[in-house]
C-alpha cells in the first residue's frame, strides 16, 4: 500500500531488513531507481527518497565487517570506488553503492571476517537475549507452580503466564539450538574458502512466526480476556483496533524480514498520523458511548445528593419480595478466565427494613472453588457444614462465630458453581428457592 504525500517529489518508505537481507535492499533501491526515485536518507528502517530521471543501475549494500568504525567505512569506501562502484550512502557500518556497469565486478568480503561479524552482531538477539528470557521464564514459572494456587486461575494475567510461557520458553530454546546448529555449520564452510547461506531457514522462520503472535497473545490477552469476560463488548472491541494499530503502526514492522515479503512501502509518517487518529477516534467514540451508558447516577437522599449503582443484577432484593424505594443501589461485576467465572453482585437499594443483599457467583470447578475459597478465608472465618435442602445445594457452609453458624453468610457448592451469600435476610423457603433458580440460570 502506498501513501501518497502533497509533496510528489518526495517519498518515505519503511523497509526492514536484516544484516543477512541486504541483498533485498539492495534489489529495491534497484527497483525505485528504475522509477525514478533516488535515495535520498536512510534511517534505520525507514528510507527515504526524492524524485530524479529514471536509471537503471546496479545497487549494492555492504556491511562493513570490522570493528573500527570511521577508518574501515573510509577503507572500504575508497577500494569500491576504485572498483567503479559510486558511494551513495552511509547509514552507520551500512555502506550503500551504485554504478552503471551492470556486469561490474561484485564487491566481495572475506567469508571468515563477514561470518564472525555478523554471528557477532546477531548472537545478542539470537543467544544472549533468548537466554536471557528463558531463565527469567523459568523463574516465574518455577515461582507460580511452587506456589500453585486454585485462584490463580481467576486472574488472566497469570493463566496466560502458566500455559503460554511453557509455549514461549520451548520455541526459544529451538530458536538458539536452531542458530547454534547454523553457525557451527558455517564455520565449516568458510573454513573450505566458501560463503555459507545467510538466509534464514525454515525452521526459524517458522519459529519467529509463531514467536510473534505468542507475545502478541502475552501483551494484549490480558485486556482482551479481562473485556470479554466482563461483558465489556465495547472495550473488547476497542482493545482488537489498538492491538491491530500497534501491528501496522508500531515497530513490530522491525522484526519482519523483506526477504519474505513483508516490506511495507508507503509514507511512514501517514502512517502513524492515520494510526493516532483512529486512536482517538475509537477512543472519543468509546467515551461518549460509555457516558451515554454510564450505570450510576447521583439521588437526594436526605437533603444531599449520592451516587448509586444502577447494574442490572440476576437477583434483585424485589425477586425476593421485598420493596424498595424509588431509587435502586446495584453493583454488579463480571470477570474470570476460561477456567473460572465470576459474577459479583451487591444489592443495596433502600428498604423499610434495611435489608442488604450481596452474593458471590464463581462458575467452574465447584469442589476445588469451595476448597480454594474455604482457604482463603481460614484466618478470619471458620466454616462449618449444614444441611439446607431449601437452597437445593449439594454442600453448604456456614461461618461460625462465638455464637455458633451465622445465618447470614453461607458457601453454597453446586455441581458446576460455587456461591457466596452474605445478607441479612432471613430467607424463608419461598426465598430459598427463588434464590437458588435465579443464580442456577447465570452462564455468564
Amino acid at each position: 500500500m502506498k501513501l501518497k504525500l502533497k509533496n510528489v517529489d518526495t517519498m518515505t518508505v519503511r523497509f526492514a531488513c536484516e544484516d543477512n537481507e541486504l541483498d533485498s535492499l539492495a534489489e529495491f533501491l534497484e527497483k525505485k531507481a528504475a522509477e525514478g526515485w533516488e535515495l535520498s536518507s536512510k534511517t534505520g528502517v525507514v528510507l527515504g527518497f526524492r524524485r530524479s530521471k529514471a536509471r537503471v543501475v546496479k545497487v549494492s549494500v555492504e556491511l562493513v565487517y570490522a570493528d573500527d568504525h570511521d577508518s574501515d567505512n573510509e577503507r572500504l569506501i575508497e577500494y569500491c570506488e576504485a572498483a567503479g562502484w559510486r558511494h551513495i550512502f552511509s547509514d552507520g557500518k551500512i555502506q550503500i553503492f551504485e554504478t552503471d556497469d551492470l556486469a561490474a565486478e561484485p564487491i566481495h568480503t572475506d567469508p571468515v571476517v563477514k561470518l564472525e561479524t555478523i554471528h557477532r552482531r546477531e548472537k545478542k538477539l539470537m543467544l544472549w537475549l533468548p537466554m536471557a528470557t528463558f531463565v527469567l521464564n523459568v523463574i516465574i514459572q518455577g515461582y507460580l507452580w511452587v506456589n500453585f494456587d486454585y485462584g490463580y486461575f481467576l486472574e488472566n494475567k497469570i493463566v496466560l503466564l502458566m500455559f503460554i510461557m511453557p509455549v514461549l520458553i520451548l520455541f526459544v530454546v529451538l530458536q538458539v539450538i536452531s542458530y547454534l546448529h547454523w553457525y557451527l555449520n558455517a564455520k565449516k564452510i568458510v573454513a573450505g574458502g566458501q560463503s555459507p547461506d545467510y538466509g534464514k531457514k525454515w525452521f526459524t522462520r517458522i519459529t519467529e512466526k509463531i514467536l510473534l503472535p505468542i507475545l502478541l497473545v502475552l501483551v494484549w490477552g490480558d485486556q482482551l480476556m479481562d473485556a470479554y469476560f466482563s461483558g465489556e463488548r465495547m472495550r473488547f472491541m476497542i482493545i482488537i483496533a489498538l492491538c491491530t494499530l500497534c501491528v501496522l503502526f508500531a515497530p513490530f514492522f522491525s522484526l519482519l524480514s523483506a526477504r519474505f515479503g513483508k516490506r511495507r512501502e508507503g509514507n511512514f509518517g501517514t502512517y502513524i498520523l492515520v494510526g493516532i487518529i483512529l486512536a482517538i477516534v475509537a477512543s472519543g467514540i468509546a467515551g461518549a458511548i460509555t457516558a451515554n451508558t454510564g450505570n450510576d447516577e447521583y439521588v437526594q437522599v436526605d437533603g444531599s445528593y449520592q451516587m448509586v449503582s444502577l447494574d442490572e443484577l440476576p437477583l434483585t432484593m424485589e425477586d425476593l419480595g421485598i420493596e424498595t424505594a424509588a431509587y435502586a443501589d446495584r453493583y454488579c461485576d463480571k470477570g474470570g478466565s476460561v477456567f473460572v467465572r465470576y459474577m459479583e453482585c451487591d444489592d443495596f437499594s433502600d428498604n423499610r427494613q434495611k435489608y442488604w443483599l450481596s452474593y458471590r457467583i464463581y462458575l467452574g470447578n465447584a469442589k476445588k472453588l469451595s476448597q480454594w475459597f474455604m482457604e482463603e478465608r481460614r484466618e478470619f472465618m471458620e466454616f462449618s457444614r449444614i444441611e439446607d435442602e431449601k437452597l437445593g445445594a449439594k454442600a453448604i457452609y456456614a461461618v461460625v462465630g462465638d455464637e455458633g453458624a451465622e445465618e447470614n453468610k453461607r458457601l453454597l457448592e453446586y455441581d458446576d458453581r460455587i456461591i457466596w451469600l452474605n445478607t441479612n435476610i432471613p430467607l424463608n423457603d419461598s426465598q430459598k428457592q427463588t434464590f437458588s433458580q435465579k443464580l442456577l440460570a447465570v452462564e455468564e
